[in-house]
């Protein structure tokens, strides 16, 4: 237990990694959460990767969350005549929202950019490759001169960097794609594009129009979701730096700062944080990464975050299974650390009894210097609280419910742990100690410190704490 990953590791499934045999080696080397894409792939690949990693998860031995990542209005290019379209510096060129057979031409999937587009606004193409200057708007297309150019393929990203942009936060996919997932049972949702709080609480609200309670991950990948970052905090579960689109929109230098600053206020608020993109990325190809992707992620984590994320490394690269090795040697690496501790923030809500208990879980554990923190959770509210207390020592989450335990998946620190139901708080610790103790967790003897809501089976009411000898 001492030796415990406490960075949570989220990986994307995809071609290379959705048969039962690979999952089942991703999750033994360390995979914590499994992302569902569903910008790409359909139904059918779905349903059967999220049938397989349950089916990988149960043969291990280890609960998985499933993760479903909603696509969003993401605005890109449409066809071009073969293979590229050629644009070179200077060359003047136009955006129109309609289909266009005319060399010049720029097709783009949404009308709304073009009612948006100011002269002087910044175009940025492919992922920031390629990017244009806007000259002119009117009737619905605008005049743009290549700055730097590239070769233009089909379906490629668009972005307007600090330009507002007026559209929905789910899109008619996105709403059929939180169908499928929740037909999936995932354990997490992620809305790609948010910009404001009101974004969240869209796709919270579907989600309870299907009479479900799915916590909702908000990805930060526009300026304008940095700019209401203290609102969103409120109202999202968790939330995730996705530094692929959120890199279009700022400067070279400024990602790591925003980075930075973005982990530091989660942290702050209690709100498990994803650091994503890019991670690994040379392991598409290679069998190893590089010194610079193996400081990159351990910087992120003594920034504080609590996840790191592999995308194309465990969706479409080489070597899905060496990626997810590599990251978890990492994460262990730097755990080791004195800047792993010393960095984080701690959060503290004033006046909040749960958040209290957890603080003070942590301080007499440490104190007393106690094996693990056992936290009973009925809903995974404790385990959370007490993760994001930072003790030094392994969280417990001991829960009859699976589906609870899959989502402390994605919660540092915490190790999931499937007990009997208690009638009471002594026989609910009784059964916890038990099973702590037949999995290895804690030996006879141990110091425990307990944490639970009284009454027992209510979820969300930390109240109680009791120091045990196993």
């Amino acid at each position: 237990m001492s030796a415990i990953r406490r960075t949570r590791i989220v990986c994307t499934i995809g071609p290379s990694s959705s048969s039962p045999h690979t999952l089942r080696a991703m999750i033994q080397a360390g995979m914590d959460v499994a992302r569902l894409n569903f910008s790409h792939g359909d139904a059918d690949a779905h349903r059967e990767a999220a049938a397989n990693v349950r089916e990988a998860a149960d043969a291990v031995g280890r609960p998985v969350a499933l993760l479903g990542d909603l696509q969003g209005p993401k605005i890109r290019t449409g066809l071009v005549e073969g293979t590229f379209q050629r644009l070179v510096r200077g060359r003047s060129v136009a955006l129109v929202a309609r289909h266009t057979e005319t060399p010049d031409d720029i097709e783009v999937s949404h009308v709304e950019l073009m009612q948006a587009l100011r002269v002087g606004d910044r175009v940025l193409l492919d992922d920031g490759r390629i990017e244009l200057a806007v000259r002119a708007v009117e009737d619905g297309r605008a005049e743009a001169s290549v700055v730097r150019g590239g070769l233009l393929g089909e379906r490629k990203g668009i972005s307007v960097p600090g330009r507002a942009l007026p559209l929905p936060a789910m899109t008619e996919k996105d709403v059929d794609d939180l169908k499928l997932a929740i037909d999936l049972e995932v354990d997490y949702i992620a809305l790609s594009f948010v910009r404001r709080p009101e974004d969240v609480l869209i796709c919270q609200q579907h989600i309870t129009g299907h009479n479900r309670n799915i916590p909702v991950i908000a990805k930060l990948e526009k300026l304008e979701a940095i700019r209401n970052l203290s609102k969103i905090l409120e109202v999202a579960d968790a939330v995730m730096v996705a530094r692929g689109d959120l890199g279009v929109e700022l400067k070279l230098g400024e990602l790591p700062a925003v980075q930075k600053e973005v982990i530091d206020r989660a942290n702050r608020a209690g709100v498990p944080v994803i650091t994503a993109t890019e991670m690994l990325e040379s392991m598409v190809t290679s069998n190893r990464p590089t010194r610079a992707e193996a400081s990159d992620v351990a910087n992120a984590i003594w920034d504080g975050t609590d996840a790191v994320m592999l995308s194309q490394e465990t969706s479409i690269g080489a070597h899905p299974i060496e990626a997810v090795r590599a990251m978890a040697r990492i994460c262990l690496a730097a755990e080791k650390h004195p800047d792993f501790e010393r960095a984080h923030q701690i959060w503290h809500e004033a006046g909040d009894v749960g958040g209290a208990i957890a603080h003070a879980a942590a301080s007499t554990a440490t104190e007393l210097q106690a094996r693990v923190i056992i936290a009973f959770t009925e809903s995974g509210t404790t385990a959370l609280r007490c993760s994001k207390a930072r003790p030094p020592m392994p969280v417990v989450a001991a829960s009859p419910h699976e589906e609870v335990l899959r989502r402390t998946a994605l919660y540092s620190g915490v190790v999931p742990l499937l007990v009997k139901p208690g009638s009471d708080t002594d026989q609910m610790i009784s059964n916890a100690t038990a099973a702590a103790l037949d999995a290895g967790m804690v030996r006879t003897g141990d110091r425990v410190v307990v944490v639970a809501g009284v009454p027992v089976g209510r979820p969300g009411q930390t109240n109680l704490l009791k120091v045990e000898t196993v």
